[in-house]
């Protein structure tokens, strides 16, 4: 049995956010099973407006997510336009399967090690493969590429076109996906191309401002530009976002040192090793 939980403060979560109500859960793997509980918290009040449990096959995933945001649209009184169910539906894929195989792949990627990272591409393309216009997929495999020669002897040159040639795919099947244009920014970064990088980054974040990845890819790229104080504002972004994404983290004490701020890097680092002290870079 897995249990995957993360203590959130609805409170804070929708001051960081900039929302009235949120919704928390906690997810339970039990062989082929899944155990989801879910809460919908009016973030003004701290009053509970709603809850459920799921019990479900691992197949079914993509339908629990469906009936949970229905019924939390329902419980909202909101009604999506048929332009907006078509903006959520964006970049995504019908096949469970295939979006199984990209979460695998990101949660390998997340893990930067050479041999993830190898088992990430793997899980991407194998995605692909299910689902050829999974826009998706084709951003976790530019993703994959852009980190590439941080972990692996791969030559710096190599990666970057692999990486730009992904994340076009995906710009293809949707040019108003974040993701997308934060992979093209992560390769042109690769490749030095800094003003282009940034201004793809800002798209980026023009379509999605809650984006964590494109923040602190966008803070890095300010910071080895010599901009610290816009890179150090960058990264605390992405922290506040995922407070507990070891990589955001561990980059925010990297933009600290780079700015020489050496009191302030080093107390981020002891605050990163403290989240897993076996956490490497």
């Amino acid at each position: 049995m897995t249990d995957v939980a993360r203590i959130v403060d609805p409170q804070k979560a929708a001051t960081d956010l900039n929302v009235q109500a949120v919704v928390t859960g906690r997810v339970t793997l039990r062989g082929d099973s899944l155990l989801v509980g879910v809460e919908l918290t009016d973030a003004r009040s701290n009053r509970n407006l709603w809850s459920e449990q799921y019990d479900q096959k691992l197949s079914d995933l993509l339908s629990v997510q469906r009936q949970i945001a229905g019924e939390v649209s329902s419980r909202l009184r909101e009604r999506l336009t048929g332009e907006q169910k078509t903006k959520v539906a964006k970049g995504g894929t019908g096949d469970p399967e295939a979006y199984q195989l990209y979460l695998k792949g990101r949660y390998q990627w997340e893990r930067r090690t050479r041999e993830s990272l190898e088992k990430s591409r793997q899980y991407f393309e194998q995605a692909i493969a299910r689902d050829p216009n999974y826009a998706m997929a084709y951003v976790g495999l530019a993703d994959y590429y852009i980190v590439l020669p941080d972990y692996a002897p791969v030559p710096n040159g190599e990666a970057p076109p692999k990486a730009r040639a992904a994340a076009q795919k995906a710009l293809a099947i949707d040019d108003s996906l974040a993701e997308a244009h934060a992979a093209v920014a992560g390769a042109l970064q690769a490749s030095f191309d800094w003003n282009d990088a940034v201004r793809e980054f800002r798209r980026a974040l023009e379509l999605n401002p809650n984006d964590g990845n494109a923040h602190q890819w966008l803070g890095l790229t300010l910071s080895w530009m010599g901009r610290s104080d816009e890179a150090i504002t960058e990264l605390k972004r992405a922290v506040e976002l995922d407070p507990l994404n070891l990589k955001y983290n561990s980059n925010l004490a990297q933009v600290y040192r780079n700015a020489r701020r050496y009191d302030l890097a080093l107390e981020q680092h002891r605050k990163t090793l403290e989240m897993d002290p076996n956490f490497g870079q």
